[in-house]
């Protein structure tokens, strides 16, 4: 029969603790505080894991119904997760009751270790999506650590991430992809004419951007083209490709056709022109001949950088624009809970290099980095979402969206 402390083998867990000052000879109280909670956050990073590892193994599957359990599933751990981050940003509260002088009682026994050795935070980074290459410190922040450690963070760098996941899940999100959908496509319509038709919703889209700009942001348009296109030339509608011309308000400018009432898919290639220009648009086949050509092309420090693929960023932003409909709720949630996963991680740091200053000032940690400093630049440079939200850039007001046809209103609703 199972026994509580048996099943939580509370013998080994309350016999864990081993203040160093006891070991010296020099009891310090706090030392028992300190090892707890840091025991306590390696606890909620193997849960962290244990969770991303699982919704990891849902979005790898070739195939995901979003309107499955399984994407209701990744909504309910990817909240779990934001909330067990809350719970770490409040335990440095509890941190917090131990005064500087309090640490200092104990803070020189402690050396070499420190918490820039905890492995499992760095894995739970890099399986969530920081690569080496965006890390802050590349060239030492494994070196305190012990081999076999390293190599489980280098194999978890290897393998495929969730952002990554989430990359190729907005990438074939069938809305996006298919005019109107396979049971209403016209199989014998040539290739181009259908992409063609289906590109007409960014088109219209890009203009009331356009429209939605304040002078002072006009050049907006350059990253709208970069991001969704992957076009980094200035294009028309920015103020570097107009050389200081005048744009004309919305009230001046040509009324769009409604792309959705001519298109009968909100994404995709083709050679639709520039509403208010009458050149080719960025990301049309004359434009670019893909995502990746147009990436590989531009030889752009920033595009190689980059961790969404244009067509993945046009998902999205489709994605928050109408996510009122209930095809789109839950792929939305996940977009969010990806957000606030971030945004958690973002306040731990801070609130994590905010408590280093107030215990050790400017002094250098127990392991030899640069304390506060490091952390600051870490908290700057790791944020794992970033892509998906700087979207909000480019986000128009619900009343000047374009208007769904009647069809694809059908395909984003509930079938009865």
């Amino acid at each position: 029969m199972v026994h509580y402390s048996d099943y939580l083998q509370l013998e080994k867990v309350l016999g864990a603790q081993s203040p160093e000052s006891d070991r010296h000879g020099q009891p310090a109280h706090d030392e028992m505080l300190f090892i707890v909670i840091h025991q306590a956050y390696e606890l909620w990073f193997k849960q962290l894991l244990f969770e991303t590892e699982s919704v990891i193994g849902i979005m790898q599957q070739p195939a995901l119904n979003d309107n499955s359990p399984e994407l209701q599933t990744v909504v309910h751990r990817l909240s779990r997760c934001s909330t067990i981050l809350k719970v770490l940003v409040h335990q440095i509260d509890i941190m917090e009751t131990m005064t500087p002088m309090d640490f200092l009682d104990f803070r020189d026994m402690l050396r070499p270790a420190s918490g820039f050795q905890s492995w499992q935070f760095k894995l739970l980074e890099a399986r969530l999506g920081l690569k080496y290459q965006h890390r802050f410190g590349q060239q030492y922040y494994l070196s305190q650590l012990r081999q076999p450690e390293i190599d489980r963070i280098r194999d978890a760098e290897k393998a495929p991430s969730l952002l990554e996941l989430v990359n190729k899940w907005l990438e074939r999100m069938p809305f996006f992809s298919l005019p109107d959908g396979a049971e209403a496509m016209d199989t014998t319509a040539p290739a181009p004419t259908a992409m063609a038709t289906a590109a007409a919703f960014w088109t219209d889209y890009r203009l009331r951007y356009l429209q939605s700009l304040a002078d002072a942001e006009k050049n907006n348009m350059e990253g709208f083209d970069r991001i969704f296109f992957g076009v980094t030339a200035p294009h028309p509608g920015s103020r570097a490709a107009e050389k200081g011309a005048p744009i004309p308000e919305e009230k001046d400018a040509p009324a769009a056709e409604p792309a959705a009432r001519t298109a009968s898919c909100p994404m995709g290639y083709g050679s639709p022109t520039d509403a208010a220009t009458g050149t080719p648009m960025p990301g049309s086949s004359s434009a670019t001949t893909s995502d990746s050509t147009a990436t590989a092309n531009s030889g752009s420090s920033v595009d190689a950088a980059r961790s969404l693929s244009p067509s993945a960023c046009r998902s999205a932003l489709f994605i928050m624009l109408y996510r009122g409909y209930p095809m789109l709720q839950l792929p939305f949630q996940v977009l969010n809970q990806l957000l606030e996963i971030d945004e958690q991680l973002s306040t731990w740091r801070y609130r994590h290099m905010s408590m280093v200053h107030r215990m050790i000032g400017t002094r250098i940690g127990t392991g030899g980095s640069t304390g506060k400093d490091y952390l600051g630049s870490a908290l700057a440079q790791h944020h794992l979402f970033k892509e998906i939200a700087g979207l909000t850039s480019f986000l128009i007001e619900r009343k000047k969206l374009p208007q769904l046809t009647p069809e694809m209103e059908r395909r984003l609703g509930f079938a009865w």
